[in-house]
């Protein structure tokens, strides 16, 4: 299990980590770590919102976010984070944890993972977390994979935004344009870069640019 953080100079993070692993050991019992990333913030700076961010790009199932500051547990509850836990924590808030872990299990499995899309002769059932970006146009959508060839489909990019209603990853930046920011890369200037190797760029307005940065670092929580 591992803690992360961004401000504090390393002699106190390890003392605070001690401090904060010694507990969460008993976190174990009732959950599987691995998909968990746990995160120290006592601030609400740009580092630690970008390591935030970057914690959920790396696919941890479930963010929780440790604090003794007020403020950041109610930005934890703005930005979906899994669980907020007050440090120092009790036994009481680790079995919580626990409660709410097993109750997220069985949410999991009627939440959509895959999107079934319309093409001549068939169908495909694309995995939500490998797609970069989706582009509309007219009747049609275009998809942007991470792994696969972008391909266009018989589907209209209002009826794909149904679809990914309850999807909080995927953001609307354009009439025609809807991009995951779970995989976003890198922004230089108006250029976005994605993770994988399909579409791996896309310039953009400097309005969708900074609609981007706002979403991403949640500037306006």
């Amino acid at each position: 299990m591992k803690i992360y953080n961004q401000n504090l100079p390393e002699h106190i993070f390890n003392i605070v980590n001690q401090a904060i692993l010694e507990p969460l050991k008993d976190v174990s019992k009732f959950v599987d770590d691995k998909k968990f990333g746990f995160i120290l913030m006592n601030t609400l700076d740009n580092d630690d919102r970008i390591l935030l961010r970057r914690m959920l790009s790396e696919r941890f199932n479930y963010i929780v976010i440790i604090s003794s500051n007020p403020k950041v547990a109610q930005f934890a509850w703005k930005v979906g984070a899994f669980h907020f836990m007050e440090f120092p924590f009790t036994i009481a808030q680790l079995k919580l944890l626990g409660q709410k872990y097993e109750e997220a299990k069985a949410i999991s499995k009627m939440v959509n993972k895959k999107v079934r899309l319309g093409f001549t002769g068939g169908y495909d059932f694309v995995p939500l977390n490998e797609v970069n970006i989706i582009m509309g146009q007219g009747d049609y959508i275009t998809l942007y994979r991470q792994v696969v060839k972008a391909k266009t489909y018989t589907y209209r990019i209002s009826k794909i935004e149904k679809a990914l209603a309850n999807q909080f990853n995927f953001i609307k930046l354009t009439k025609s344009i809807i991009i995951n920011i779970n995989n976003v890369a890198q922004i230089s200037g108006c250029k976005v870069s994605f993770i994988g190797n399909g579409m791996i760029s896309l310039e953009l307005s400097p309005r969708a640019i900074k609609t981007l940065k706002d979403e991403l670092l949640w500037i306006n929580i």
